[in-house]
């Protein structure tokens, strides 16, 4: 066992939204052992400050954030040069902790923000007294409603609303996104988007008809007897399908001076059975989940980080580890109880056990990506590194799952 997630520094990406549900901003938080968010003795100072410097050389900054702003919560002890230089201008909001006003060095923070053109913001702010807006100029105000309760907020928001661009933090459910948009929060954060809906109160009612073709087009793909060219024939007839499975070999299958695809027989035969069956998965997800699309951001982020984390597994081959991650978020999508939608796909009982239970190595590695999701590092019991996984190699197959992620929504045009 290398330790706990909490003894080393990770991070994560969340969506912020407009009050329409629509990304405005990502946010990216700094987890676990951070100079400023823990006590640390000067060795693992300089340990946890390599990490972080390790961590933000790998961050292809604009690539990461496409047109969407940056909402970046920092300690103190993080603004160095060598970490805000890469950092986009005047698309980056550099927040600290509201309760650091008090601090001494406060106008100092301020001021070594300003100088590399960043906006200002607080975070953890609980609406128990006024911010001195008359004092300091603060670009953005992020309110943790769990601290701050619904009293605070309908006390207090109708007098505060216009001095600030205020972010609703920790919400968690649709009726939380609902009072905040309604008392004048402009950008929301939280998990309410992965919250499955209530189950219909028929749980035998039967797929749609699109569902029940795409699932069994996906286990075609399992047949041992696999034909690609009854494969390609189903893909044929339909131009949807047709121009996405041409779109992703272009993208992800040739190479500088390969012949140009013949036809959707060819991409078939170009992409090969086991892409062809990833490719399926993630159409499935992103199809069926078109109306919600950060959801299926993070159905392929989980499912990338998996396969990569599942190259270190000798006994389970990382399409396994796909699956899993890529799945694990269909009752979301398709709002239905889990164990019935993988049972009606027929799945591997590894991929049950890991999905449902959490157990197996795959299992162990979904809790270690939904703990750096939910930040539930500090838990009493967080998930442990499994034997053989580097911190750092947490950190490389999340950066690739965020980046596949970003392509693979660009081919299939999901917004």
């Amino acid at each position: 066992m290398v330790g706990e997630l909490r003894d080393r520094a990770f991070f994560v990406r969340h969506p912020v939204f407009s009050p329409r549900q629509k990304v405005a901003a990502f946010q990216l938080r700094l987890l676990g052992r951070v100079p400023g968010w823990v006590e640390l003795t000067e060795y693992q100072q300089r340990a946890a400050m390599e990490e972080i410097q390790d961590i933000w050389s790998q961050i292809r900054w604009n690539r990461m954030l496409g047109n969407k702003f940056l909402l970046l919560p920092l300690p103190p002890a993080l603004l160095v040069d060598e970490l805000m230089r890469p950092l986009p201008p005047r698309k980056t909001i550099i927040s600290l902790d509201w309760r650091l006003i008090q601090d001494l060095d406060w106008v100092n923070y301020l001021k070594k923000i300003r100088l590399f053109h960043f906006k200002v913001g607080v975070h953890n702010y609980d609406l128990s007294e006024p911010l001195p807006f008359e004092e300091y100029d603060f670009d953005y105000v992020t309110v943790d409603i769990q601290r701050a309760g619904p009293e605070r907020i309908i006390h207090n928001m109708p007098q505060w609303h216009d001095k600030a661009h205020w972010i609703a933090s920790r919400v968690n459910t649709s009726k939380q996104f609902d009072v905040c948009a309604h008392f004048g929060f402009r950008w929301f954060e939280g998990r309410f988007y992965l919250k499955p809906v209530a189950h219909s109160t028929q749980p035998d009612e039967p797929m749609k008809p699109s569902h029940v073709k795409v699932f069994q087009l996906l286990s075609r793909v399992d047949d041992p007897r696999l034909n690609l060219e009854e494969v390609a024939l189903i893909l044929e007839q339909d131009l949807v399908l047709s121009e996405q499975v041409v779109e992703l070999v272009n993208a992800t299958a040739l190479r500088p001076g390969d012949e140009p695809i013949s036809s959707i027989l060819d991409a078939v035969r170009r992409l090969g059975v086991k892409k062809l069956k990833r490719w399926l998965e993630t159409l499935v997800v992103g199809e069926l989940g078109r109306g919600m699309p950060e959801v299926v951001r993070v159905a392929l982020t989980r499912g990338a980080f998996m396969r990569c984390m599942g190259r270190l597994d000798p006994g389970i081959s990382e399409e396994v580890y796909y699956t899993v991650g890529l799945f694990s978020v269909l009752d979301v999508i398709m709002k239905r109880p889990m164990n019935a939608l993988l049972q009606a796909l027929n799945l591997d009982d590894v991929i049950v056990a890991a999905i449902l239970e959490k157990e197996g190595r795959p299992g162990v590695m979904l809790s270690v990506i939904e703990a750096l999701e939910t930040h539930d590092m500090d838990s009493e019991q967080p998930p442990h590194i499994p034997k053989g996984v580097m911190p750092a190699q947490i950190n490389k197959c999340y950066l690739k799952a965020l980046n596949y992620a970003d392509t693979i929504m660009a081919s299939l045009q999901i917004a």
